[in-house]
């Protein structure tokens, strides 16, 4: 619709393979994240194929966040880092 390809084609593989690719430039910067925060990235990444885009108050509002304690668990998880993080991917994945 916007010109910018040919064809419309599902977003989902295309977020997951940017996805994919993120978290290996980051293991390569010596970023390693627990268990429990790829289970946060890759909900966040679900909701960014869905939305194509994310902002703290969705992790408050947004189901599948709520479940596992809403944006005060992810801030505990990932810190000040939190918005910065959201908005990287964000621009990662569907940018």
């Amino acid at each position: 619709a916007l010109g910018q390809i040919d064809t419309l084609e599902p977003i989902r593989p295309f977020v997951e393979q940017r996805f994919n690719l993120w978290i290996g430039r980051e293991k390569q910067q010596g970023r390693e994240y627990s268990d429990e925060q790829m289970g946060w990235l890759t909900l966040i990444r679900d909701y960014i194929a869905a939305n194509a885009e994310i902002a703290a108050r969705d992790l408050q509002e947004a189901p599948g966040f709520m479940e596992r304690g809403g944006v005060l668990k992810a801030r505990a998880l990932f810190g000040s880092r939190l918005d910065a993080l959201l908005d990287e991917l964000t621009t990662a994945l569907v940018a």
